[in-house]
């Protein structure tokens, strides 16, 4: 115990306690591998030995992989604060077309203002007043649109980023989770249920591929395919994919959870 206490004094692993738990867990660890080898001994009389060395490399191994593991947690954060931040300033972009509609307003009621004191000044001249009047009542229906538009815009990327937040975090969490057996799992079905078909279908819609199950298995077949899937350019989805996929998005049943019930 007195080994591993010095061997982690200038290791982080957390808090002390973390610490007091990692020492008796290699502790117990040394301990019960020595008496396996007793046992291993008894029943097939060879010997194995359990030496300081071999107790060294215990402590070696797990060092070496709580490093790798917080490399790895430190790599995931900073991809996934790149996303928050997108979502954050296109939250800002939104509220900024907000402001804009309700100052258009007040230029909108002064613009009919202005045209109704124009037409009293040309009323002694009736073709050009009438010329005036709708050359205003066009600019006055063009500047209506474009309000009309800004609102619209304004309203879908609202209504669509409510919508897509809790699937996206959703989606995030169980990337997270996925492993080659799960991958594995899947490209073993000879036919997979319906929900897991739509998911794959949209990642090779989003990986630029026939959307069938052929080309799922190839994906699925990269080793470097959960790598791609989290490394996906998220942010940066091409207009024409993103329409493909839509019809996915509206079935009610296509959500994270159900998907994971049949798969």
């Amino acid at each position: 115990l007195s080994v591993a206490n010095r061997y982690f004094e200038k290791i982080d692993v957390g808090s002390p306690e973390a610490k007091a738990a990692i020492c008796d867990v290699c502790v117990d660890m040394q301990y019960t591998v020595g008496l396996t080898g007793d046992e291993f001994f008894a029943e097939l009389r060879r010997k194995t030995y359990t030496t300081p060395t071999s107790y060294l490399e215990l402590l070696n191994l797990y060092a070496s992989m709580l490093g790798e593991q917080r490399e790895s947690v430190s790599r995931k954060i900073s991809h996934y604060s790149g996303g928050v931040n997108k979502l954050v300033e296109t939250n800002a972009v939104v509220d900024n077309m907000k402001k804009e509609l309700i100052e258009l307003q007040p230029v909108l009621v002064q613009a009919a203002k202005d045209t109704s004191k124009l037409l009293e000044e040309v009323a002694v001249d009736q073709a050009n007043a009438d010329e005036v009047k709708q050359r205003v009542s066009k600019e006055e229906l063009a500047v209506g649109e474009i309000a009309k538009e800004a609102q619209a815009i304004a309203a879908d990327a609202k209504r669509d980023l409510d919508e897509a937040m809790p699937a996206y975090y959703a989606s995030v969490d169980a990337l997270k989770s996925l492993n080659k057996n799960d991958v594995n799992e899947v490209k073993a079905y000879k036919q997979p249920p319906e929900l897991v078909v739509m998911t794959l279908e949209c990642i090779c819609i989003l990986m630029g591929v026939k959307p069938d199950w052929g080309e799922a298995k190839k994906l699925m077949g990269d080793s470097a395919f959960l790598e791609k899937l989290q490394e996906y350019d998220k942010d940066n989805i091409a207009e024409k994919k993103i329409k493909a996929i839509q019809k996915y998005i509206k079935n009610e049943q296509f959500m994270p959870d159900t998907v994971g019930k049949v798969s």
